[in-house]
């Protein structure tokens, strides 16, 4: 053993191979073996435990506890451990998995990254990301304040700057993308692209909608409490707040609905306009039905069909600009 400064490893028994520099640097350790302890107070949580590496003002300082194959790096890494079942873990970065007491190999680097957690199998990639979740598991979270205030959420991936940062019981989501799903807190939803399916709601309750897929720039930014929608391409379903099983496919596709149902939009700026509580058109083509239309049950196919339509139910127009200029009516 090597042990360098007042009471470094002061109470060690028949521990081998140990390598400690620091005021009181592992000076609870007794039969522990082949670990590596730099810096005043580090390490004077471990006993009886192995083969780990703590670098760092009080990093694993907590009163008592064993623990093998660990590595926490900074001021006050893994500082709470008190013997629970938290082996392999990795912390690097001031206060990453600061409150850790139990949960197993959960990675946490960058400040703060992982701060308040007690689950387990969580990866933390980025300053303050998941810096707030506190029991939740498996979850993999990359950037800043990415699943921040995350609680007990659990099978999420958040990959970028504040991506699912209110994720507070969320479950199986895929947020990606700066901003991504930030204001979600509703379980099986996929958002990719910076500021996809962000939500509308930045106050409790936030925007719970449940399996929607947000695919481009600002795809469903500001939906609440929609749920089931597919909106895919540069601010497809924008304003989406409230509807439910919509498609949208196509740049700006459905792009100002807001509380519709039931509708397929399909094509650049198909059904752009078509807000309120208007169900159950469909849209295909290149501007098709791109008005303020405010009525259900529309069927236009082809470029421009329906485009001026904005009052009527139960129109048919197929073909390359059929019924372009037709704005009020219905059943034709």
């Amino acid at each position: 053993n090597t042990a360098v400064g007042k009471s470094a490893l002061a109470a060690f028994t028949t521990g081998n191979k140990n390598t400690v520099l620091g005021y009181q640097a592992g000076d609870a350790v007794t039969t522990g073996n082949y670990n590596v302890l730099l810096g005043s107070d580090a390490g004077g949580g471990i006993t009886t435990g192995g083969n780990n590496v703590v670098i760092g003002h009080q990093a694993m300082d907590a009163a008592a506890g064993a623990a093998d194959g660990m590595v926490a790096i900074g001021v006050e890494s893994l500082s709470t451990f008190n013997g629970g079942n938290v082996d392999s873990s990795v912390a690097v970065g001031e206060y990453a998995l600061n409150s850790l007491t139990d949960g197993v190999s959960n990675v946490a680097v960058g400040p703060f990254a992982l701060r308040y957690t007690t689950g387990g199998y969580n990866t933390a990639i980025g300053a303050s990301a998941a810096y707030n979740m506190t029991t939740g598991d498996d979850n993999v979270a990359i950037g800043y304040n990415a699943l921040g205030i995350a609680g007990a959420a659990s099978d999420n991936t958040a990959v970028g700057n504040k991506a699912g940062r209110l994720a507070v019981k969320t479950q199986f989501s895929t947020l990606v993308g700066m901003q991504a799903g930030e204001y979600a807190t509703g379980s099986y939803n996929t958002f990719v692209g910076g500021n996809a399916g962000r939500g509308g709601t930045s106050s409790a309750p936030y925007s719970s909608g449940v399996n929607n897929v947000a695919m481009g720039f600002e795809a469903l930014k500001v939906f609440t409490t929609g749920g089931h929608n597919v909106a895919i391409g540069y601010r497809s379903g924008l304003d989406l707040t409230t509807g439910n099983y919509n498609t949208f496919l196509g740049r700006e596709s459905g792009f100002e609905v807001t509380t519709n149902e039931g509708s397929v939009f399909l094509g650049y700026q198909a059904g752009k306009n078509t807000n309120g509580a208007y169900h159950y058109n469909i849209a295909i083509g290149m501007q098709a039905l791109s008005a303020a239309h405010t009525t259900a049950g529309t069927i236009a196919i082809g470029y421009k069909s329906a485009e001026a339509l904005t009052s009527g139910a139960g129109n048919l127009a197929i073909g390359y600009e059929a019924m372009k200029t037709h704005t009020t009516g219905g059943r034709n």
